[in-house]
């Protein structure tokens, strides 16, 4: 996988989580039906607070689940 090739040659571990986070919010949007193509989706606080609580015990089993299978 190309991203994550980048990720884990070009910095530090908590650096390269971050960006993995960040990409699978962006995965988690999508497939939330979030998909923004017309640039006129915009998010208030309290919307940035429903989102975080929804994707964030997904993207996180993602996550342990990749550190599990790369051995960190």
């Amino acid at each position: 996988m190309k991203i994550e090739l980048y990720m884990l040659k070009n910095g530090k571990f908590e650096n390269m989580l971050l960006t993995l986070k960040h990409e699978l919010m962006h995965v988690w949007l999508y497939e939330n039906g979030h998909t923004n193509q017309t640039k006129d989706e915009v998010f208030d606080y309290e919307d940035v607070c429903e989102l975080v609580a929804l994707s964030n015990s997904s993207i996180n089993r993602i996550v342990n689940l990749y550190l599990e299978i790369k051995g960190f």
